[in-house]
């Protein structure tokens, strides 16, 4: 016998004796047209005048708004030379627990006024106070970073907006040692929002800029309003275009958001829908003020896309199809599959998993088969196909097994809970059953996986 033949009657034999791959069943799945609440994205409004007095009435009648996000501003204006009181402290942490027993998040802003015409007073802290008062927060910082969608850098200047300072903290030396505290405040992997790209620009030139600005993103608190955004671009056009190409790039990383504003008097104004749902996807707009400035949503309701807005904010991550064996042997390896898509202007803010697990349906057994990350799932791109390969372990129980995909929150203590979970945009089919399911978290596929005894 030569060795090729050998060698051919080899591979038959174990062809033969390979236990054959179980065939895949697949399904596809339906987007739901409307709009969705999920964290960390879509519409933010006031929780109060100020976090720390936040109350539980307060906290139930925004939470019936159906929003996700609520706008914690710290006012501390009464310490703008003493510390922080412990008293002041409990209160914000008390806020904090108001919030996510209620299943929202905050995007964080820490002020020295807030100027308007009841409120004159414009001074901000001289920069060693500012200092000693992220100290001061930087504990319950990190108690609740798992309910803060992002931080915005404030405390410098008018409504801690980077600019008229009192105390010189718009001087380019004192805005890098209050970025440097904020960060190191933060959580390793949150995300930090500042109000002046040119800030941003200059860093990024700088020796380990690049690695400090990976985590920070744009607030832009007069999105649309005008040519320059009421300041927040240059007035040169060459400087300005620059400015807003780094802020789209920037964007794409990490969180932009704000709200529009009332236009200067002569300004001109962006405000139709051709403009907003052009520069919502340019600049990956994940949150935007709800309640100002009325006449921007005005306007996009009387074009027609205010809807489209709502539904585009952020991500809307949508499942495109799934497979997974129908029958399996015990012992036997088998792969499942997910595809997902996103059709809003973002990728999901935070870290996030893609989980795919089969659940027993008489004794609630799980296994975990596929376990992605979800903020690989690029807006406006092909969907993405998850695969995993596993094997049941031997004491799984004998029977049905539903397919169900989920994102959870990664904090330990949001991770069970369906309200912090991202609801894919999908509509429930019974007759396929395929449902969401609200008590779990989870998109129930309609497919079954049985496990032979």
């Amino acid at each position: 016998m030569t060795i090729r033949r050998a060698a051919a009657l080899l591979a038959a034999v174990v062809a033969v004796a390979a236990p054959a791959a179980a065939p895949a069943a697949t399904v596809g799945f339906a987007a739901y047209p409307g709009d969705l609440a999920n964290p960390e994205r879509g519409w933010w409004a006031f929780l109060s005048d100020d976090f720390a007095s936040l109350t539980a009435e307060g906290a139930d009648a925004f939470a019936s708004r159906g929003l996700t996000l609520g706008y914690a501003l710290i006012r501390l204006d009464d310490y703008r030379d003493a510390d922080i009181p412990n008293a002041v402290l409990t209160d914000i942490d008390r806020a904090f627990n108001l919030v996510q027993s209620r299943g929202l998040k905050v995007v964080l802003r820490v002020v020295y006024n807030n100027p308007g015409e009841d409120e004159p007073d414009v001074r901000d802290a001289p920069l060693a106070r500012v200092l000693r008062h992220i100290a001061q927060l930087k504990p319950v910082i990190a108690i609740h970073s798992d309910v803060i969608a992002v931080w915005q850098a404030g405390f410098i200047g008018l409504w801690g907006e980077g600019h008229g300072s009192t105390n010189g903290l718009d001087d380019p030396a004192a805005k890098r040692r209050i970025r440097d505290a904020l960060l190191a405040a933060l959580p390793k992997g949150r995300l930090l929002q500042w109000r002046r790209p040119e800030d941003l620009i200059a860093w990024a030139g700088e020796k380990g800029g690049a690695a400090k600005i990976a985590r920070i993103g744009v607030h832009n608190d007069c999105f649309l309003a005008s040519d320059i955004d009421v300041g927040t671009y240059s007035d040169d056009p060459v400087v300005r275009a620059r400015q807003r190409r780094f802020v789209a790039k920037q964007s794409a990383t990490t969180i932009f958001g704000g709200e529009t504003c009332e236009p200067d008097k002569d300004a001109t104004p962006r405000m139709t829908c051709n403009d907003i749902l052009r520069e919502g996807a340019t600049f990956h707009v994940v949150t935007l003020g709800r309640d100002y400035y009325p006449p921007f949503h005005d306007a996009w309701r009387a074009g027609g896309c205010f809807d489209k807005v709502e539904r585009s904010l952020g991500y809307r991550l949508v499942l495109t199809t799934a497979s997974a064996p129908a029958k399996l042997k015990r012992g036997a390896a088998f792969a499942v599959s997910i595809g997902l898509r996103n059709d809003g202007w973002s990728r999901v803010p935070n870290p996030r998993r893609l989980v795919v697990t089969l659940v027993h349906r008489q004794t609630g057994f799980t296994h975990t088969v596929v376990d992605g990350d979800a903020q690989s799932v690029l807006p406006k791109s092909p969907a993405r196909i998850f695969n995993g390969r596993t094997k049941l372990p031997a004491d799984a129980p004998a029977g049905a097994y539903d397919v169900v995909v989920a994102a959870p929150d990664p904090a330990v203590l949001l991770a069970g809970d369906p309200r912090y979970a991202v609801r894919f945009a999908n509509a429930d089919r019974p007759a396929r059953g395929q449902r969401w399911d609200a008590v779990e978290g989870h998109f129930v596929t309609g497919l079954a996986v049985t496990l032979a005894p």
